[in-house]
């Protein structure tokens, strides 16, 4: 049987990296509090890059030779700064606003093929991008003394997701999975580096476990999208991904007490239904990526909707 014929093991993996993203994201919110952002995303990528670092010394330099270095970068730091914005809005905003808005990335998809590569937006499209921003308007609730700079922020991270998405996919054209992981995670380490130095601040013992953790669950929240998509289609697994809204939700209320209103409610399903139906237009790639050879297409099946995993 082939991979993708088997939509309830895929099913099952985006729902399992729906509900390790939303636990790792209520763990940031907790952390957050008492650690620097740019320290929780610097050590994030440590853990991640060390999780690989045997398969670097397994391939030696073959797991290093790209032609795509520029592309690598633009991923990296698109990933980056997608979780900066994503971390910050956390620290300041409910769990299921942050979690919402940074699932608007898909909305942002077209936006930023048109801006990057010129491609025009088919008009079938525009009906769930104009549905996905009524619902993205209604959870920032632009006022003079309602609307919050932090929502916006956290919007960021949904466009800032959306490049990363874009660059991961013209990656997965010609570059092996690990190898894409290895430079987002090593590349995005070395990012953080100064902005790290510069805000460092002691950590306390007892959070050490919570920031390993936590780079342990981006790490394996890739790992759980990817392999949903090596099962089932995105008509499938991306309706299931948005359960994160629901697991966070519910994490929120529990943890923080937060409860959504209506207009909040609302305004999420717009944005969620917003995001599958411009999924499900996406039957047809966009652009052709590069002709490459049969051994090197398989992996592209992998990676080609991998996060930043959610990078």
């Amino acid at each position: 049987m082939s991979h993708l014929n088997q939509p309830l093991i895929g099913a099952s993996y985006a729902l399992g990296s729906a509900l390790v993203g939303s636990i790792t994201a209520a763990a940031t919110k907790y952390v957050a509090s008492q650690v620097p952002i740019t320290s929780i995303i610097f050590i994030q990528y440590l853990v991640g890059s060390l999780i690989l670092l045997p398969w670097l010394i397994q391939h030696r330099r073959s797991a290093l030779r790209t032609q795509c270095l520029k592309l690598h970068i633009l991923r990296a730091v698109s990933g980056w700064l997608s979780f900066w914005c994503f971390y910050m809005a956390l620290s300041h905003i409910p769990l299921v606003d942050a979690m919402l808005l940074r699932n608007a990335a898909p909305l942002c998809i077209p936006l930023v093929l048109l801006i990057w590569l010129n491609i025009q937006i088919p008009k079938a499209r525009w009906l769930p991008l104009v549905l996905g921003f009524i619902g993205i308007t209604l959870i920032l609730r632009p006022g003079i003394n309602t609307l919050s700079i932090w929502h916006i922020v956290g919007f960021g991270s949904a466009i800032s997701l959306a490049w990363s998405m874009i660059s991961t996919r013209e990656l997965a054209a010609s570059e092996p999975s690990k190898r894409i992981v290895w430079y987002y995670f090593t590349l995005s380490l070395l990012f953080s580096l100064p902005m790290t130095y510069m805000d460092w601040q002691p950590i306390p013992l007892r959070l050490w476990p919570w920031l390993i953790g936590i780079g342990i669950g981006i790490y394996g929240l890739m790992r759980l999208y990817t392999n949903a998509y090596r099962y089932a289609k995105a008509s499938i697994v991306a309706p299931v991904s948005y359960s994160n809204v629901i697991f966070s939700g519910l994490l929120g209320w529990l943890i923080w007490s937060h409860t959504p209103d209506l207009i909040s409610i609302l305004g999420a399903l717009l944005v969620i239904g917003g995001g599958i139906l411009t999924l499900g237009l996406n039957k047809a790639p966009d652009y052709k990526p590069p002709q490459i050879p049969k051994k090197t297409a398989q992996s592209s099946v992998v990676t080609n909707n991998d996060l930043s995993t959610p990078s």
